[in-house]
């Protein structure tokens, strides 16, 4: 027997509904990452760190800031990209097309995953130098990348789901 239309729509927006809320957490958590790296770097600035130790934490926040755009890319817009056109008249826009032209770019949970892995590698070379405290932004990656494994498990889910049996 088959289950009526307005039941599998409804696990389906529960499932994408979890998928939208991990993804907006990781996205606060990427900002928690940014907002302190900045300030590790402006505290190693005034401190008058060596220029190989800045270039370190300065690569570090560049690592952290792109990790933040991979988890809300730029959405498309005229200023970004002057060849984007508008729908005019009475053209039919397919229900995919808009939904993805009102979440903009996709976001890729696993490249976050990747990239922030990468980062947790590059603190614990922090740690041993035992000349900034990583602490709060291991905490904070830590748990970013548990924000970003439920996103992979409920987009992996959601997926599964909306497969033809």
């Amino acid at each position: 027997m088959a289950l009526p239309f307005y039941f599998v729509s409804a696990l389906a927006a529960i499932d994408i509904d979890e998928v939208t809320e991990a993804q907006a957490n990781s996205v606060k958590l990427s900002d928690q990452l940014v907002s302190l790296s900045d300030k590790l770097l402006e505290k190693a600035v005034d401190r008058g760190r060596n220029t190989d130790h800045l270039k370190d934490l300065n690569d570090l926040h560049e690592k952290i800031k792109h990790l933040r755009l991979i988890l809300e890319p730029k959405p498309k817009d005229k200023e970004n990209n002057p060849n984007l056109k508008d729908h005019q008249g009475s053209e039919t826009i397919e229900i995919g097309e808009t939904i993805k032209k009102a979440l903009g770019e996709p976001v890729f949970p696993q490249d976050a995953l990747d990239a922030a892995l990468q980062i947790d590698k590059q603190l614990d070379s922090f740690k041993q130098d035992n000349l900034i405290d990583v602490k709060p932004l291991k905490d904070v990656l830590a748990q970013l990348e548990a924000e970003l494994r439920k996103a992979i498990n409920f987009q992996k889910q959601w997926l599964n789901s909306t497969k033809p049996n």
